[in-house]
Formats: C-alpha cells, sequence, structure tokens
C-alpha cells in the first residue's frame, strides 16, 4: 500500500489506481454508498435543469455511469464529450457507448487539468465523484479550467462522497470507510489496497468547501448542497454572462 507521505495525487499514480480499479470500481462504489452514489448523480444532474440540444462534458467520466442520467435532458440533438485520463476507464466507456443508440457522444483520454478542448464551447460541465483526487494546490486550476471550457452563462456541477459533520454519523462512516469498505473491494475480487487508498482521498477531501471558495474566486455564482446529512456535498452554479451586462 502507497505511504500517505508520498504523492498520492501525482497523475502517474492516479492512472495506474483507477486503471486497476475499474473492473471492480462501480460495484464496489454501489456497496459501499448503499446505493446512494446512483441517487446523488441523479439529484446534481436534476439541480443543473439541462435542457435538449446542449453541450456537456463530463470531466473524470470513468466509465460513463452518469450518462443514463444526462441523455434524456439534453435529446438526440445535445451531446456529451466525456474526458477520464484512465486507460481502463476509457476502454469501458466505449463499450458502453456502442450500447447507447442514437446518441452523440464523444470519450477523449486526457487529463482534466491538461487537455486540447477548445474554450467557451460548452454549455454545461459535470464532475461526479471525482474531485477528492485533486491536490488541493490544483483546486483554483481546476475552476479556471472549467471556466476556461465553458460558454458565457453556462452551467456546472459536481458532487462528491464527504465526510458528515454530526459526530456520531461521522464517526461510525470513519469506521466504514477505513475497515468496510476495503473488505468489500476484496469481495468484489478488488484490491483492498487501491479501496483504502480512496478512503485517504475521501478523509483528505472532507467535504465542498475548499471548492467552493476555488469557484467563487473565479467568479462563479455557486450553491452548496449537502445530501444525506452531509455524507455527500455538491456544487451547482454558472458562469456570468458578462455579455448581457454590456448589452444591458
Amino acid at each position: 500500500m502507497r505511504s500517505v507521505s508520498d504523492d498520492i495525487y501525482d497523475a502517474g499514480y492516479l492512472r495506474q489506481l483507477f486503471d486497476e480499479m475499474q473492473g471492480s470500481y462501480e460495484r464496489v462504489s454501489t456497496l459501499c454508498s448503499l446505493g446512494f452514489n446512483w441517487r446523488w448523480r441523479k439529484q446534481l444532474i436534476a439541480r443543473l435543469n439541462l435542457t435538449a440540444g446542449m453541450t456537456i462534458c463530463d470531466l473524470m467520466a470513468g466509465t460513463g455511469e452518469s450518462w443514463e442520467y444526462i441523455l434524456p435532458c439534453i435529446g438526440r440533438e445535445g451531446e456529451i464529450i466525456a474526458l477520464d485520463f484512465s486507460n481502463a476507464m476509457t476502454k469501458e466507456a466505449n463499450k458502453r457507448k456502442r450500447r447507447l443508440k442514437n446518441t452523440r457522444l464523444h470519450i477523449l483520454q486526457a487529463d482534466v487539468l491538461d487537455n486540447d478542448l477548445p474554450a467557451c464551447s460548452i454549455d454545461a460541465v459535470v464532475c461526479i465523484y471525482g474531485v477528492k483526487t485533486l491536490a488541493p494546490i490544483d483546486y483554483q486550476r481546476f475552476a479556471g479550467e472549467i471556466k476556461r471550457l465553458l460558454k458565457p452563462g453556462g452551467l456546472f456541477g459536481l458532487v462528491e462522497i464527504s465526510v458528515p459533520a454530526w459526530s456520531i454519523l461521522r464517526q461510525a462512516y470513519l469506521f466504514y470507510l477505513s475497515l468496510v469498505i476495503p473488505l468489500i473491494g476484496k469481495l468484489a475480487l478488488g484490491n483492498p489496497d487501491n479501496y483504502r487508498m480512496l478512503s485517504t482521498y475521501m478523509l483528505r477531501f472532507k467535504n465542498c468547501d475548499h471548492l467552493h471558495k476555488a469557484f467563487i474566486e473565479q467568479g462563479f455564482n455557486v450553491e452548496v448542497h449537502s445530501f444525506f446529512f452531509g455524507c455527500a456535498t455538491a456544487l451547482t452554479g454558472s458562469l456570468p454572462d458578462n455579455r448581457q451586462t454590456e448589452l444591458g
């Protein structure tokens, strides 16, 4: 198991971690959250008010678990651009894509902080269960990248597993993270050490408060959401359309 004194946010290490977890990640995530991971995805997408014809960028998209909630909102004229840096995850995402008919869906293997997507090209950005693996030093850069991608007035939403503030629930949750999740990972034919590392990322991330500050500093309008007593936290918001101010 990697020591927490090592650089656990190194891109090469993270890429290897998620390549190894691809085969069990979705099952373990569902078991570990008692199925709430799907509910929180749905709640986040519902808060964004996506509309038909939009171009959506799914950052840290994994295997595309969120597409079933996005596609009904944007219709056949809408488009999803999914981005993930894990080779194994993008391969699995392409399998999912082949099962979806009549959809405009593009999958790119690239780093969320270093990609070639054109500026001002996206109507809405989503990032679901990915931001816990960002180094705190990169929060501003991450918010800035979303700002770069969005069209004026564009939307964003992200959700992440979080550590609840209520002490009794927090103690039970921390026990679950440290002991039960690695066991579930092992039973799901995953490497328990990998899932212990996921627990480390969750504990270091805590919640979306620091990301909230980064988006505010980048000029976004932001709302904070708490799901199931803080077991997950989310941010939604928009990039102000300064063109409207100038016209006014």
